[in-house]
């Protein structure tokens, strides 16, 4: 069965999403999304990242009301901790 979509108005909204990718070693690279509910995977960036699109794509079908999610600024802050590794300190102390 087709889709026939000639009833639907689509409006075009340009988001910006904050996603994070992690090295998943041999199983390539995973993404995901702080601002929604969105998980993807590929073998490499490029591929987890356009998969991650289409994830994204096909969630919003199904849930359009999530947009109204992205379209608000998100409260989400990514940044960068440095902290001290306890195991080597106390390793140190011990020799």
């Amino acid at each position: 069965m087709g889709r026939f979509l000639n009833s639907i108005q689509f409006q075009y909204v340009m988001v910006n999403i904050n996603i994070i990718i992690e090295d998943e070693g041999k199983e390539g690279f995973s993404v995901f999304s702080p601002d929604i509910n969105v998980i993807s995977n590929g073998k490499s960036i490029n591929e987890a990242k356009k998969n991650f699109v289409e994830a994204l794509q096909f969630h919003l079908e199904c849930a359009p009301d999530e947009i109204e999610k992205l379209k608000q600024e998100t409260s989400c802050l990514i940044t960068t901790l440095s902290i001290t590794n306890p195991l080597e300190k106390s390793q140190l102390h011990a020799q």
